[in-house]
């Protein structure tokens, strides 16, 4: 009996191990004990029970913890289950504490580690209550509206599932993720109606399921680590017939270091489950359309994103090809359609045709090349589109499928006009401006094409005030879902950074100022200390002009020196909240007690100290990447902590060497006021700033002198000045440090 046929006839007996049958109990009785801690408030019938898989989590897991109990929803709707696979990290020591504050956070410690997220999962499906079932990765974390806006859709609607957006998170950058999800606001459209791109996720993030249909049809995750959430949830998918959608983002999917950690994933074991589970849904569903697309989709995916590659645990050879063509074949037979007909891209298309019809040599060779980085690769324009060209002529050329270059921009009939050069074989559809942070507040914006391979982008003043704040790329939509950014090419010469155009890594990108800024330094009778909305528009010449809720103007340079991004986890504070939360101001002051000054901003790195008495100034504050807050002095960054230090109403200080007053902080020349010469005494009451930055001492007959120590002496106990073997030592120990 051949290798295949034994395969063929062992495929029941495999979804039995690993426990795909919904007729059988068993999976319940196969996990492990557990140890459970409760809130000791407990809602008995919750809106929504969150089912959490955790193990090794432990930096992701207070962020995940927050979203949940600040959901506004409430926490009172939520049950919150956390199934602990038996972490070696501080992960329990984490959220133990939520049950002590909250109600509704139970906990589920598994007494013996099940090699997987489907154990834990399981687990917590023996002790759902919700009228409506999410499952979390322990590292991804939810808007907040993401429960609510998820479970009013069902509530609204006749399907068992509903998906919403999701923006992921890949170290800290921020994208638009699976944009099939919300394609459309609905309500019960027929799977049928479902593109090809809906698959390109489906996993447990961006959905909400009902729970009795979990329960009555005894769904569960089949006991392998890879694949047991696809098949859950396309199960549900296929048993509802319909979905319900939402535009609204509901969820954060995190992905730092993903493809070092996936790339080590792709083995032998990693490509069997999937097609395992592959085999069992075709086998246990209706081979229609929907599901065509579905399996074209993850066959795309395993065998030419994943098995097709070098870098991973199954390797790229003869041999391994092969024997993935054997696996395809064993697993789920000879297909009654042609996937590749669904597939995106003609190197894919090609791949497939190869390994079907056993051409491995020439697919290995295809591969080889066709994976080498752009510019080991010859390009050819060939009428009016990109191809690579193959050395090896036994190889076909492939379609470079897009390529969008920047060209031109300009300020024309008071809008901003960016044009660039697109090849591409793919139908062009619309340009959006998405925020760099926020990719769910985007915007599409008039866009055409004025030639063969040019086309026009028209920003309005009305888009651009629709911009958030910060980066806002633009993206070129092709076909349905196809995003693509616009390299920055010929438009570098028009990027600046008081202008609107903006170099983002490469790409055109469109500056723009919308928020509240932190005034470090006093500017335009804006004082330091205080918190100021701000927003900006593009003037004739492309430049940015900034202004404050009260339409003032303000100088571009000053702004960007004189203010400070807020941080971001206190971005949703009002102004006065801001206010009360961060208190600081330049001025002159005196240490109330012994105060540590530092190198940095971090204050990482120790300076020295301002003794208790001695007086000093306070130019700046930096927020440091805790959220708090630190002030610059003329010996170094100090904590901020107003118990330490006094602000004075006014001091005395001595003339060096001769200076003169003026009747502005911009000093000219030409406006001198009256003389002060060596050794006289004069009254400071406060800090000021020119508009290039410069610090100034503001007399009490409302004059203003320089503020530099070799002409003006603050009259202060001497620092103690560090001697050249101590700086050494601090040197060193710096060294060591790092």
């Amino acid at each position: 009996m051949s290798q295949k046929i034994l395969k063929e006839l062992n495929k029941k007996e495999e979804y039995v191990e690993y426990q795909y049958d919904l007729t059988d109990q068993s999976w319940k009785t196969n996990l492990p004990t557990v140890t459970i801690t409760k809130s000791e408030q407990i809602t008995e019938n919750p809106k929504v029970s969150v089912v959490i898989a955790n193990f090794n989590n432990e930096p992701y897991l207070k962020r995940m913890m927050d979203s949940l109990v600040n959901q506004t929803i409430g926490i009172e709707n939520i049950q919150v289950l956390f199934c602990d696979d038996r972490s070696t990290d501080n992960s329990l020591e984490i959220v133990l504490p939520y049950t002590e504050k909250y109600p509704n956070i139970e906990i589920y410690a598994l007494d013996k580690n099940t090699g997987g997220a489907h154990g834990p999962r399981n687990v917590g499906l023996q002790y759902i209550r919700g009228e409506h079932l999410v499952i979390l990765d322990a590292d991804d974390w939810y808007d907040e509206k993401g429960l609510e806006i998820l479970s009013n859709l069902l509530d609204q609607s006749k399907s068992d599932i509903v998906f919403g957006g999701i923006v992921r998170n890949q170290n800290g950058r921020m994208e638009l993720f699976s944009p099939a999800y919300v394609d459309q606001e609905s309500i019960d459209r027929p799977v049928s109606e479902l593109p090809y791109e809906f698959y390109n996720w489906m996993g447990p993030q961006g959905n909400m399921v009902r729970t009795s249909v979990v329960l009555e049809k005894n769904l569960h995750f089949v006991d392998q680590r890879v694949a047991d959430d696809v098949t859950f949830f396309y199960q549900i998918l296929r048993m509802s017939g319909t979905i319900s959608q939402t535009k609204q983002l509901t969820i954060y999917l995190n992905r730092d270091d993903d493809n070092i950690s996936l790339s080590k994933a792709v083995n032998e074991t990693f490509i069997v489950s999937w097609l395992r589970a592959l085999s069992y849904l075709k086998e246990n569903y209706t081979l229609d359309e929907a599901m065509e697309r579905f399996m074209s989709r993850r066959l795309e995916w395993l065998t030419l994103d994943f098995a097709l590659r070098w870098d991973t645990a199954y390797g790229m050879s003869y041999e391994s090809v092969e024997k993935l063509a054997n696996y395809i074949s064993s697993y789920l037979g000879e297909l009654p359609f042609d996937p590749s007909k669904y597939f995106e891209s003609q190197p894919q298309k090609l791949a497939w045709q190869y390994l079907m019809s056993g051409q491995y040599e020439t697919l290995v060779n295809f591969v080889a090349w066709h994976t080498l980085a752009p510019i080991d690769k010859r390009a050819e324009l060939i009428d009016d589109l990109y191809y690579f060209v193959p050395d090896n002529h036994e190889l076909p050329k492939i379609e470079i499928p897009v390529r969008i270059k920047g060209k031109t921009a300009a300020i024309t009939n008071g809008n901003l006009v960016v044009e660039f050069n697109l090849y591409t074989h793919e139908r062009f559809n619309r340009v959006e401006i998405r925020n760099n942070d926020k990719p769910f507040e985007r915007i599409t914006v008039n866009a055409e094409k004025v030639s063969d391979n040019r086309y026009q982008i028209i920003v309005t003043s009305e888009d651009y005030a629709k911009l958030s704040d910060g980066i806002n790329k633009f993206f070129v939509i092709l076909n349905d879902y196809d995003e693509h950014m616009i390299a920055i090419g010929d438009l570098q010469q028009y990027v600046t950074r008081e202008n609107v155009l903006a170099d983002f890594e490469g790409v055109a990108a469109i500056n723009a100022i919308n928020a509240i800024r932190a005034i470090i330094k006093p500017f335009a009778g804006l004082q330091s200390g205080t918190f100021v909305a701000f927003n900006s528009q593009f003037d004739k010449n492309g430049g940015i002009t900034v202004n404050t809720s009260k339409s003032k103007e303000i100088p571009k340079n000053v702004f960007y020196h004189s203010t400070r991004e807020i941080p971001k986890g206190a971005k949703k504070l009002s102004i006065s909240e801001l206010s009360d939360t961060y208190h600081f101001s330049t001025g002159i002051y005196s240490a109330a007690q012994t105060i540590i000054t530092f190198h940095d901003a971090q204050l990482k790195y120790k300076r020295d100290e301002i003794k208790k008495g001695d007086k000093f100034k306070i130019f700046a504050v930096e927020f440091r990447k805790d959220g708090s807050i630190s002030l610059f002095t003329e010996f170094g960054f100090i904590e901020a902590n107003q118990d330490v230090y006094t602000k004075l109403k006014q001091t005395k200080v001595t003339i060096a060497k001769t200076v003169y007053s003026y009747a502005k902080p911009d000093f000219d020349v030409n406006e001198r006021g009256r003389k002060l010469s060596p050794g006289s005494i004069v009254e400071a009451v406060d800090l000021a700033f020119s508009e290039d930055d410069r610090p100034r001492y503001l007399l009490q007959d409302g004059s203003y002198i320089t503020e530099k120590p070799e002409f003006v002496i603050l009259a202060t106990k001497k620092i103690r000045k560090p001697t050249a073997k101590s700086k050494l030592k601090r040197r060193i120990k710096r060294i060591l440090e790092d």
